[in-house]
């Protein structure tokens, strides 16, 4: 019953807001920090500039309604979301705050843990990632980064970039950095991350040698031998133990 009351409040509340000129970001700075395990700490921060006192006084009023309700804040400006992940209910440590930037201007961030790269690939030697969880407007098959927006990924600092889009000029370097405006059909990046080298076995370290054959060929014969005549080692082995045994009384 709270609850519903709450939201009706809220709704109340933002339907008297001032609506003729409604209030948007002037610019929108995503970060992404990946880990090893594909999950990414993102920072999203939205910058707010005023044109005059009224925009000024009306974004603090849907702040003093919000609060930290990243709910609410979506509802009324809705540039304000997530823009990485696939599943709202994935999303992990969801924070809000604002900050007071004077009397003209004021950044709102929202920061959050989320799934976002998925092995595709697992290679003996490295696991193979693509990460496609971005989140923009889309119209006619394509994918719209807006003017003002900036995502930098950061990738894992031992990851190999294979293939990502959209392009960028010149060759791929980590972070990958897009700008909009941008009109694009898909939006990914594919990575590899190389797996611990683990402690070579007697086999694999001779077979690199420039005699492995040979090598490997006698050890095959010292075996056959050991297993033919280890009826007659195992008796002298009891015979040795049993005449320099000394039991005392």
């Amino acid at each position: 019953m709270r609850a519903s009351r709450f939201v009706l409040f809220v709704a109340l509340s933002l339907a008297f807001l001032p609506l003729v000129h409604a209030i948007s970001p002037s610019s929108v700075s995503i970060t992404a920090f990946v880990g090893p395990s594909g999950v990414a700490s993102v920072r999203e921060d939205f910058l707010f500039i005023f044109n005059s006192p009224s925009e000024r006084n009306q974004f603090l009023s849907v702040a003093r309604i919000a609060g930290d309700s990243f709910a609410v804040w979506s509802t009324y400006i809705p540039q304000i979301t997530y823009y990485i992940g696939l599943d709202f209910n994935k999303l992990q440590g969801l924070n809000l705050y604002w900050v007071d930037l004077g009397d003209s201007a004021a950044r709102l961030v929202v920061s959050y843990s989320v799934p976002a790269a998925f092995v595709k690939k697992d290679l003996p030697t490295a696991k193979e990632y693509i990460m496609r969880s971005f989140r923009f407007p889309t119209s006619a098959g394509a994918m719209h980064i807006p003017k003002g927006y900036t995502v930098t990924v950061y990738l894992p600092q031992n990851a190999k970039i294979i293939d990502y889009a959209p392009k960028l000029s010149g060759t791929a370097t980590n972070p990958i950095v897009w700008k909009g405006p941008l009109s694009v059909g898909s939006m990914y990046i594919i990575y590899s991350i190389p797996k611990p080298a683990g402690a070579p076995s007697i086999v694999s370290f001779l077979s690199g040698t420039p005699y492995s054959v040979y090598v490997l060929g006698f050890l095959v014969i010292v075996a056959i031998i050991l297993l033919l005549r280890w009826d007659r080692i195992r008796r002298a082995i009891e015979r040795y133990v049993s005449e320099n045994t000394q039991f005392e009384e």
